[in-house]
């Protein structure tokens, strides 16, 4: 079994994902990855970890944003402050995507946590904040996941859509399957969604 396992203070670590910051792309952001038995952890302080995952911020897309990873039995962590850990989700923040945002994503037997502080873990999940975008369609299929964020401030998505002070020019749907699979919020802010659409 092969296993890969990042450490890293104050920044972001990335297992077969994207991520564009401040960046103009003139097209689609394509994400295609398979991510089997792998462990990807970052530990103190601004944290971020992707694995199978599509993450924007101050960036402008002409076309799509497509997320079609597949991730099975492996480990996604963020430690400790600022947290979010990501698998087979879409991120996107203070954007502007002029195609539709897609996440087709696979996760089987997989682990994301986020832990003490910020938090935010998304599983199979898109996350949109402050960006203008066309349609959102989440077609994730999560089993045997587990996704946790800890203490603080809180919020866990399993296979959901959540978009938060957004100008969305199109339809928002979420046709994710979720079986077998756990949801934690623990102390604090809390918020826990699964299966679901929240819009903010």
């Amino acid at each position: 079994m092969k296993k890969e396992l990042i450490l890293t203070t104050l920044s972001l670590t990335l297992t077969a994902g994207i991520c564009y910051g401040g960046s103009a792309v003139t097209g689609a952001v394509i994400n295609k990855s398979a991510v089997r038995h792998s462990g990807n952890t970052a530990v103190g302080s601004g944290n971020t970890v992707n694995t199978g995952s599509a993450g924007l911020q101050n960036a402008a897309v002409t076309a799509a944003v497509i997320n079609n990873s597949a991730v099975y039995n492996s480990e996604n962590i963020a430690s400790g402050h600022g947290n979010m850990a990501d698998t087979g989700a879409i991120g996107i923040q203070n954007s502007t995507v002029h195609g539709a945002v897609i996440n087709g994503s696979t996760v089987g037997g997989s682990t994301n946590m986020a832990a003490g502080n910020n938090n935010i873990a998304n599983t199979g999940a898109i996350s949109i904040r402050d960006t203008a975008a066309g349609d959102i369609s989440n077609h994730s299929h999560i089993s045997g996941a587990t996704n946790i964020a800890i203490g603080d401030n809180n919020v866990a998505s399993t296979g959901s859509v959540t978009v938060k002070a957004d100008a969305v020019k199109g339809a928002i749907i979420n046709e994710s399957a979720v079986s077998g699979s756990t949801n934690i919020v623990s102390g604090s802010g809390r918020s826990s969604a699964v299966n679901s659409v929240i819009v903010e």
